[in-house]
């Protein structure tokens, strides 16, 4: 017997044991049986039988809805499809859930994915200005050259000038998440701030426009690691010529306080001054970024090295010692695969790890080993769908071709 069939059998005993009450009740079912079309039963199973089909369908949209679309109109009308703007041209998108995209002058872009709760939209080249629908679960991500941005529901003004590698963001509301080279750690970018990265002259700017507010004039400092001096500042530059704080022994200045004012070659040479063994010896593990990432923003990738390596010899199995590896990867040269696919062992599900994946994929797709770059497209939309990667692990997995049987699919090289 079905549960169904259980159910029913169940309501049954039910109603025979309140019809035995009345004399009424029993007469009356009575003459309902005796008169009852046998013709019916079929009828009544088929009406019974498609509202629970419409149920069960209704509870399916209700707990998969379908994706967003993108309205008639628009520049774009599907996915994967680009849009090559020419000098003053500028071309609007807009989408069933009230966000809209304006590409302007010289815009090449594309909308990589489209979910139900957003859109992963790339921008090799050009300026877009993008207002996105205040929804509570939104996931919407933009691609800016090497750049992401991460929105939940807000209005900002991006750009990515791929000739003299510059990458610039202006919020006007909400807040923004941007990730990429030259920053350590995903950036928060709140209203009335501006990001503005140099990738040639190593430099990442934070300003406040002088729209904002006054309480958000000085833009907020941000932890370099969760368990760090909740007081230190992100490694940024501010407009102008830093300061350098003055010891009052008269001595050099402080090499921390030079790398946290942004002024990474001064940093680097005060604490050359002090003598760079010693500071690599005594100093702690946040100290240890601090100093790494200050070098590596001066260009001295010599002394950047040493520091994240002494970092993961004097720290090992620490969130530090794992940024350290992140950073190493970044850093380029033969032991970039190896050290990115070291952070994503020891945080695999760390703030990291979609970009340091993505540099994995990156640098197999460059090398030309199709089948390790289609395994690693694979792992990547299998843990970022829509994530800044997901169009070229697409166009990966597109071509024609399969995975090569005789690698194994676990090596450390992926």
């Amino acid at each position: 017997m079905t549960p169904l069939q259980e159910l029913g059998q169940r309501v049954a005993e039910e109603q025979d044991a309140l019809l035995a009450e009345s004399d009424d009740l029993q007469k009356a079912r009575a003459a309902f049986l005796e008169h009852r079309r046998p013709s019916r039963r079929p009828a009544l199973a088929f009406v019974a039988a498609a509202a629970l089909l419409a149920t069960v369908m209704i509870v399916w949209a209700a707990r998969w809805p379908s994706p967003l679309t993108i309205e008639g109109g628009s520049a774009l009308s599907s996915v994967g499809e680009w849009l090559d703007l020419g000098e003053g041209e500028e071309a609007p998108v807009r989408f069933s859930d009230g966000t809209t995209v304006l590409f302007q002058s010289n815009a090449r872009a594309q909308i990589a994915a489209l979910t139900a709760k957003g859109a992963s939209i790339t921008l090799d080249r050009g300026r877009a200005l993008v207002s996105v629908a205040h929804a509570r679960d939104a996931e919407w991500f933009f691609r800016f050259g090497p750049f992401d941005v991460e929105v939940t529901g807000t209005r900002f003004n991006a750009e990515w000038r791929s000739g003299p590698q510059e990458f610039s963001i202006e919020v006007k509301d909400g807040s923004v998440l941007v990730s990429g080279p030259t920053l350590e750690q995903p950036r928060p970018v709140v209203a009335g701030q501006s990001l503005n990265i140099a990738l040639v002259e190593h430099t990442a700017e934070v300003e406040a426009s002088s729209a904002a507010p006054p309480e958000e004039q000085t833009p907020p400092t941000e932890q370099a690691e969760p368990d760090s001096n909740p007081e230190k500042e992100d490694a940024a530059t501010s407009r102008g010529a830093p300061q350098k704080p003055a010891r009052s022994d008269g001595g050099p200045p402080d090499w921390r306080a030079l790398a946290h004012a942004g002024d990474f070659k001064g940093a680097i040479a005060a604490a050359q001054a002090l003598g760079l063994d010693g500071i690599l010896q005594s100093s702690g593990g946040a100290d240890l970024i601090l100093l790494a990432d200050a070098a590596r923003l001066a260009g001295r990738t010599d002394i950047a090295r040493r520091a994240y390596t002494t970092t993961r010899t004097r720290f090992p199995s620490t969130r530090h010692a794992a940024l350290a590896a992140f950073s190493l990867g970044r850093l380029g040269g033969a032991g970039a695969l190896g050290w990115l696919n070291e952070y994503l062992k020891e945080q695999p599900q760390g703030a990291l790890a979609r970009e340091a994946l993505g540099r994995v994929l990156e640098i197999h797709h460059r090398s030309g080993n199709e089948p390790v770059s289609r395994r690693t497209a694979e792992r990547y939309l299998a843990a970022h769908p829509t994530g800044p990667h997901a169009a070229l692990a697409r166009a990966i997995l597109a071509k024609p071709g399969g995975t090569d049987d005789s690698e194994p699919p676990n090596r450390d090289d992926e």
